[in-house]
């Protein structure tokens, strides 16, 4: 293997685990070498490479969570922000995890903002053993990280953060990655904000964490993981292990070209949100547009953003852009008329419905498809998302209210899979 025998451009660098390549998730060779750099780079203590998006390294830490918290007569209960990746959510049915979840104030369901006082609060209530945080979440926000690593100090829990879009983070002036401000387990995907192809991830276990994360964290992604990974991919992480100092600089110069952008565009009337460096989320409501509208317009330009939705548009920038996109995208915003602006915003919050069965029982539940205004009172049997965002509007085995249907014909979802 493979059957292409290394004929072509792209298929002679795409091997498998063959004497002198290593193996991924029994690394003693190059590929331990590569990891205990990008452990370097990342200030962890141990960093594990994933071919499969940070989907495997969500996977892999709820199971080394469980069984850890299984291992030393802990409450295996964990806190996790609504605003979850589905990752997690399916993590929790395949690890038989049942978590509860944060809601916080005063956010949306992309956008959860949480307190150190409310987790404390919760953490209290609860003597959960693990907090599950978003940040930075799909629309640029960033948690006090922090301040919910000394909660979590203070209760003996540990904090694990899907840091997905925020790899770069590392590099910002001041840091802002979730290692260095206190989590204990991190997973991040480098694809998104890194000069890594698709698919790659890794998984950070910090300095603080106790011992038996590092040690299992390959066995915890071997569960998860195919025994086929992409040597392409492998080398692309290892690639960027040698342009990380190189990165950093970019990463600080285009972060002040984003905030003199974002400064501009607020100036000129466009609603702003989150505080990611290099994340620009818009509210165009302001400005007399919705998100899908200002991205078409972005579109015929040539430049494509992140996501958009009646409410938001991301776009999402790297040191790879080059300054005449740039320079494209303020030109096209602010040369955009200025409508008038549109009534009272309404994004759904982060919808509260009540459990009624296990994530675990609920997906392997005999289930039936109906339209979704007939949902409200039936149990969630599958989840009901689009990637992106893949964020849950509500979470499998939750009976369904007034709220969920509401925010799911918001979203555009005309049916949905309810248990029998």
């Amino acid at each position: 293997m493979p059957g292409h025998k290394g004929r072509g451009y792209i298929a002679r660098d795409d091997v498998t685990e063959i004497e002198g390549a290593d193996v991924l998730y029994r690394p003693e060779g190059i590929i331990a070498e590569s990891e205990k750099n990008a452990a370097r780079i990342f200030g962890a203590a141990r960093t594990v490479f994933s071919c499969e998006g940070s989907s495997l390294g969500i996977r892999a830490l709820v199971y080394l969570l469980k069984t850890y918290a299984l291992r030393t007569g802990k409450n295996p209960l964990i806190l996790a922000a609504r605003n979850v990746h589905s990752s997690f959510v399916s993590a929790c049915g395949l690890n038989g995890v049942s978590p509860e979840w944060l809601y916080g104030e005063g956010g949306n369901l992309l956008s959860v903002r949480l307190t150190a006082e409310s987790v404390d609060q919760a953490l209290s209530r609860t003597g959960a053993f693990a907090v599950f945080i978003t940040s930075p979440d799909y629309l640029g926000h960033l948690c006090d990280i922090s301040a919910l690593s000394e909660v979590c100090k203070k209760h003996g829990a540990l904090l694990a953060v899907d840091n997905a879009h925020g790899s770069y983070l590392r590099f910002t002036d001041p840091c802002l990655h979730p290692v260095a401000l206190g989590a204990d387990l991190c997973v991040e995907s480098a694809h998104k904000t890194l000069p890594c192809l698709t698919g790659t991830a890794y998984l950070h276990v910090a300095p603080s964490a106790p011992a038996f994360f590092a040690e299992n964290a390959d066995f915890a992604c071997y569960l998860f993981a195919s025994t086929s990974p992409s040597y392409l991919l492998l080398a692309s992480l290892d690639d960027f292990n040698g342009k990380a100092k190189t990165y950093a600089e970019g990463v600080k110069r285009t972060a002040e070209r984003v905030g003199r952008l974002r400064a501009s565009l607020a100036d000129a009337g466009y609603g702003l949100y989150g505080e990611e460096p290099l994340k620009l989320t818009l509210r165009p409501a302001s400005y007399g547009y919705t998100g899908n509208e200002i991205a078409d317009l972005l579109r015929s330009k040539g430049i494509e953003a992140e996501y958009a939705d009646r409410d938001f548009i991301v776009l999402l920038l790297s040191p790879c852009n080059r300054e005449e996109s740039l320079a494209e995208a303020e030109k096209t915003l602010l040369g955009l008329k200025k409508r008038t602006a549109a009534g009272k915003e309404s994004v759904p919050s982060p919808v509260v419905c009540g459990k009624a069965a296990e994530i675990r029982d609920a997906l392997y539940a005999p289930w039936e498809e109906i339209p979704t205004e007939e949902a409200e009172g039936r149990v969630l049997s599958g989840l009901v998302l689009s990637c992106p965002p893949a964020v849950p509007v509500a979470v499998c085995g939750e009976r369904l209210n007034a709220d969920a249907v509401s925010a799911l014909l918001y979203y555009g979802y005309r049916t949905v899979k309810v248990m029998l």
